[in-house]
């Protein structure tokens, strides 16, 4: 339900906030 969601979300958000600090830290 919502609470699944959210799970899905934050790891979705988790990844895609790793992935621009590390493009950001690469340049």
């Amino acid at each position: 339900r919502y609470e699944r969601k959210a799970e899905h979300f934050m790891a979705f958000t988790a990844i895609a906030c790793t992935l621009i600090c590390y493009r950001r830290l690469t340049k």
